[in-house]
C-alpha cells in the first residue's frame, strides 16, 4: 500500500453500501488507518454510474467505491458475474475485516450487503433507512454531500445502538435512528471528556436536530411518492395500459403494466397490485422496466421465480440500435452490464447484475441519453420478449442464492 494516505473518494449517487462505508470510516478510526484512508477531512466525488474512470486507482490518494471499476466496486468484476454474489463493501473487507471481533457490526453488514445482492429488506418498517434514502436521493437529487451525510450520520446512530444490544430488527427504524444519532454525540462526548466544550456540545445539538428534521422531510416525501404513484397505477389501469402474458418458463400468466409516473414507488404501487412487470416511462422520455416475483410453496421449501430480463433486454438493445441507426457489435446482447454498437459507444440500456430489472437511465445515471423507441413499440417489445420461449426465470428458495433455470 502506498505510503500517501487516500484523501479522495469517487463514488456514485448515495446508496446504503456509499453510507454504510462513510460511516464506518466516521465511526472507527482503525479502519481508516488500515486501509490507508486518512484521518482527516475526504473529499467525496459523485459520478453517474454510467461514467467510466480511466484510471480508477491510478492516483494512490485516490479510490473508486461502488463506482467507476477501481478496487472496491463489484461491477464487472469476474468474482461477481453470477447473479450479483459481491458488493462492493465485500473487497473493502477482503483488505481489512472490518467485522472480525465486532459481531454486532456483522449483523448490520449482512443485512446491507443481502439487500443489495439479494434484494432482500433490511427491515419491514413503512419507513425504513433504505426507504428514507430513495426519498432524500430523490429529493436532494443536485445534492449527493447532503444524502451521504444523512446516510453516515445514520449508520453511526445504528452502529450505536447496536452496540447498545438494540434489537437488530429495529435499528432501521426512523424514530430508533434518531435515538441512535443523539446517543452516538452524548458517546463522542464521553469519550473526549477533556477536549469537549460547549462549542462542540452546540454544534452536536444542531445535528441531531438536523438529522430529525432531513428525516422528517424524507417521511413526507415518501407518502407525497406513494400516494403519487397509486393515482398513477390507477389512471394506467383506466386507460387500458396492461396486458396479460403467457411465460412458456412460468407456465403461467403474468400481468404487465405501462404506467407514465416519475415517482420512485412507482414499480412498489403496482406490484401491490399484483403486477410482475411494470414499464414505468419518465417525463424525461426514460423508461425503467421492474420485474416482480411470484411465490409458489413447494412443501417445506418457499421458492420466488422472478423473470430473467435478459431476453427482454437483448431485444430492447437491438431495437434500439435500429432506431439509432447503428448496429450492435457481435456480442451477446443478453449479459448484463452495457452493450456497444460497433463505433463503441453505449447502448442506452443498462441490465444490473441481479438480471430482474433494466434500465434506460435512473437517479444514478440521469446523463443517459433517453430510449427513441415509440411508446406503443416498446411496450409490445416487452411484451413480446416475454412470452418468448428463450426468455428465463431465476428460482430462489427460502433465501437461498438465486440460480437461473
Amino acid at each position: 500500500m502506498s505510503s500517501k494516505k487516500i484523501n479522495r473518494v469517487i463514488t456514485r449517487f448515495p446508496n446504503l453500501e456509499c453510507g454504510f462505508f462513510d460511516g464506518l470510516l466516521e465511526y472507527f478510526v482503525q479502519v481508516r488507518r488500515r486501509l490507508g484512508i486518512t484521518t482527516g477531512k475526504i473529499n467525496w466525488e459523485f459520478i453517474s454510474t454510467a461514467m467510466e474512470v480511466e484510471y480508477p486507482d491510478g492516483d494512490p490518494q485516490t479510490v473508486s467505491f461502488n463506482t467507476g471499476g477501481g478496487r472496491w466496486d463489484q461491477h464487472g468484476k469476474k468474482a461477481n458475474e453470477s447473479l450479483c454474489q459481491m458488493c462492493s463493501l465485500d473487497f473493502v473487507r477482503e483488505e481489512y475485516d472490518f467485522t472480525k471481533h465486532r459481531p454486532w457490526l456483522r449483523k448490520v453488514f449482512e443485512l446491507v450487503r443481502d439487500n443489495d445482492v439479494r434484494g432482500t429488506r433490511i427491515s419491514r418498517h413503512k419507513y425504513n433507512l433504505r426507504e428514507l434514502m430513495t426519498a432524500l436521493s430523490f429529493k436532494y437529487s443536485d445534492n449527493p454531500e447532503l444524502v451521504l451525510n444523512w446516510l453516515s450520520l445514520a449508520f453511526c446512530g445504528i452502529f450505536e445502538n447496536c452496540r447498545d444490544d438494540v434489537n437488530i430488527k429495529k435499528v432501521f427504524d426512523p424514530e430508533i435512528m434518531k435515538d441512535g444519532v443523539a446517543l452516538f454525540f452524548a458517546m463522542r462526548a464521553v469519550e473526549d471528556l477533556v477536549n469537549f466544550d460547549n462549542t462542540d456540545t452546540q454544534k452536536a445539538v444542531e445535528k441531531i436536530d438536523w438529522f430529525e428534521k432531513i428525516t422528517n422531510e424524507a417521511i413526507a416525501t415518501l407518502n407525497q411518492h406513494w400516494n403519487w404513484a397509486q393515482k398513477a397505477v390507477a389512471k394506467a389501469e383506466e386507460l387500458g395500459k396492461t396486458r396479460s402474458v403467457f411465460v412458456p418458463a412460468l407456465n403461467k400468466q403474468i400481468k404487465v403494466i405501462e404506467i407514465f409516473c416519475d415517482s420512485f414507488k412507482t414499480g412498489a404501487a403496482a406490484r401491490a397490485k399484483d403486477y410482475q412487470v411494470v414499464i414505468q416511462r419518465n417525463k424525461s422520455g426514460h423508461v425503467q422496466v421492474h420485474g416482480g416475483f411470484i411465490k409458489e410453496e413447494d412443501g417445506e421449501n418457499i421458492i420466488k421465480k422472478w423473470i430473467h430480463m435478459g431476453w427482454v433486454a437483448k431485444e430492447l438493445r437491438f431495437h434500439e440500435s435500429r432506431f439509432r441507426n447503428t448496429k450492435i457489435a457481435d456480442r451477446d446482447w443478453t449479459i448484463s452490464g452495457v452493450v456497444y454498437d460497433i463505433q463503441g459507444n453505449k447502448i442506452p440500456w443498462y441490465l444490473p447484475e441481479f438480471l430482474t430489472s433494466l434500465y434506460n437511465g435512473t437517479m444514478s445515471s440521469r446523463d443517459v441519453p433517453p430510449t427513441k423507441i415509440g411508446k406503443r413499440k416498446l411496450f409490445n417489445i416487452v411484451c413480446s420478449a416475454l412470452g418468448s420461449v428463450q426468455c428465463g426465470i431465476i428460482v430462489q428458495k427460502n433465501n437461498n442464492t438465486k440460480q437461473v433455470v
